[in-house]
């Protein structure tokens, strides 16, 4: 009852004293996340405004440069659209991809280029797969500056500086950070590929839109987090492969292995010669000559038997189809006792030994494994700083394919101010977040403990109806819970009843004989109050027996007292000196 009441003097505080509309969080009308005035900004897409989206991104009109020029072209089209998902904020655009099956280019113009001279590159979007995926990427292509940059040609061998997102086929899932790195001595670039693995890939399937960010800083350390945790770091002058710097030597291309080099390390023994009764011939497996053939096996009886069961179809002409023969069955009979030929059981060949093979001896000519020499490394070059070197980004793009439709991407961010790229999710995904998981009742209860802050914040008497919906119950606890009045326990003066002694009880026979004898027709002392049935035992009323007049009557002789009596059996009578 009192839990009851309890429960309710809450339910009264948190629902019955705030309006209903408290009970449920409010979406709020949507705005797009907003950037830092003082973040160095170099590139920011939110999808927003469909005429800005027109005029800045570009399709491109040219085909890959990889694989079958008859379906090699960029036929794959984006829209600006709403989620389709549980969850979707109301006026919240995307960049969608349309189709499933097709390739998708296009690309938009950094507003400043970034030169790697700052000490932190962020870089950073969010992307829902509303299907989840399959097979297909949803990677970020950050394009290098080069000379002629024509959007309209961007295309799968495109330079670029950074190619950073998720991609997924069968069970081939990973999130790419690769660098375009240019060897100093040759000019050349080449794709470094972070080595780092990703732990949990559930985002290709929950269907709920995550935040993808790359931090990279100055001395080459980098961060690659998903819905701000992180699942991969390192630093791109170790944990890059191949490496950003080359080794200092490589094998020599033109060096070849000797014909007289024996990798062998061990032959057949060339003496070893096979013994005369070696049968090669010999079979694996021969009949069972002790094997008899069962009294009941008939060799007469068929194994297919025409079918008793068959009917003959009531649309069968004997003209156009033939004469009718039911279909064959397997012989039953054959089952219980078998028919046919008989042919005893194969058992193995005591005798076989199969082909003789001479044994394997230490090569005596054996040299190792050869490998070719070392040589000094003609485009070795010494990189500490890696991170500068990079090629400045120009613009970035989707360069795609996926055999999903409805991947969709939005907030696209490149800063030098983590505080900047933080404060842009805090401002747009963490709001989705919320959204996503109130439709889905996905909520917890650290979720409930900040919303109940963040809304006495903003209506500050709640934080004295909060204060009353801890204190109320336990003043109604204090004035309504009954208290127990507690039964005196009885004292050697109070009663003649033995009372349980709390010293360890005597197990020892000299201890035991030590003990006085039961005292026979004692009588209460005078000096004593009278004892009632509650001064003796309080639960003589469950452990009594049901006759008349034994419950609650008091022993005339104290010896009666099954105390006494289970004391008496135990104990010795003293002897008289």
């Amino acid at each position: 009852m009192i839990h009851k009441m309890l429960l309710l003097a809450v339910v009264v505080c948190l629902f019955v004293v705030l309006p209903p509309s408290h009970c449920e969080r409010e979406i709020p009308i949507f705005s797009p996340p907003t950037v830092q005035d003082t973040a160095n900004v170099y590139f920011v897409e939110t999808f927003t405004d469909h005429e800005e989206f027109k005029s800045k991104w570009v399709y491109s009109e040219t085909k890959k440069k990889q694989g079958d020029a008859n379906i090699a072209k960029y036929d794959g089209v984006f829209y600006l659209s709403e989620l389709s998902v549980p969850g979707t904020w109301p006026g919240d655009n995307y960049l969608v991809m349309k189709d499933q099956a097709k390739h998708y280019a296009i690309s938009a113009p950094l507003d400043t280029h970034f030169t790697f001279q700052d000490d932190t590159f962020v870089v950073q979007y969010e992307v829902n797969f509303q299907q989840g995926l399959e097979c297909g990427g949803a990677y970020l292509k950050l394009i290098s500056q080069q000379d002629g940059l024509d959007l309209k040609e961007f295309h799968d061998q495109t330079g670029y500086t950074i190619m950073f997102g998720p991609d997924k086929c069968g069970v081939d899932s990973k999130v790419h950070f690769i660098l375009r790195y240019k060897n100093p001595i040759t000019g050349e670039y080449e794709e470094k590929h972070c080595d780092k693995k990703v732990s949990d890939t559930s985002f290709f399937s929950d269907k709920k839109t995550h935040a993808l960010q790359l931090i990279l800083h100055s001395n080459g350390d980098f961060d690659v987090s998903i819905d701000l945790v992180s699942q991969m770091n390192g630093n791109i002058k170790t944990d890059m492969r191949p490496p950003i710097q080359p080794p200092e030597e490589i094998a020599d291309p033109k060096d070849q292995k000797p014909e007289e080099w024996d990798e062998r390390e061990t032959i057949q023994d060339p003496e070893a010669f096979k013994p005369e009764d070696w049968d090669e011939d010999a079979p694996k497996l021969i009949p069972d000559e002790n094997a008899v053939k069962p009294a009941e096996w008939d060799e007469d009886a068929p194994s297919e038997i025409p079918d008793p069961d068959a009917v003959r179809p009531d649309d069968w002409d004997d003209d156009e189809d033939g004469d009718w023969e039911p279909p064959y069955i397997s012989n039953p009979l054959c089952e219980e006792v078998g028919c046919g030929k008989w042919e005893p059981a194969m058992i193995h060949n005591p005798n076989y030994k199969g082909m003789w093979v001479a044994p394997m001896i230490d090569n005596p000519d054996y040299n190792g494994i050869w490998s070719p020499r070392q040589i000094p490394n003609p485009n070795y070059f010494e990189e500490s700083e890696p991170y500068f070197k990079l090629t400045p980004i120009a613009a970035v793009g989707f360069e795609l394919w996926t055999m999903n439709e409805g991947i969709a991407f939005d907030n696209i961010i490149l800063t030098d101010s983590l505080q900047a790229g933080n404060y842009f999710l805090k401002d747009g995904w963490m709001i989705k977040y919320d959204i996503e998981k109130d439709a889905r009742g996905e909520r917890s209860l650290n979720s409930y403990m900040d919303y109940f802050v963040d809304l006495a914040n903003d209506q500050p008497y709640l934080w004295a109806v909060y204060a009353a919906a801890i204190v109320l119950p336990i003043v109604l606890c204090c004035c309504l819970c009954p208290t127990k009045k507690r039964t005196p326990k009885p004292t050697p003066q109070q009663t003649d009843t033995p009372q349980k002694s709390s010293e360890p009880v005597a197990t020892d026979s000299s201890e035991l004989s030590e003990l006085p004898p039961p005292v026979e027709g004692a009588e209460p002392s005078p000096k004593s109050s009278p004892t009632s049935k509650r001064d003796i035992n309080t639960s003589d009323d469950r452990d009594s027996p049901d006759d008349e007049g034994a419950t609650g009557s008091i022993p005339a002789d104290p010896s009666d007292s099954p105390a006494v009596r289970k004391r008496t059996k135990k104990t010795k009578p003293r002897k008289d000196t």
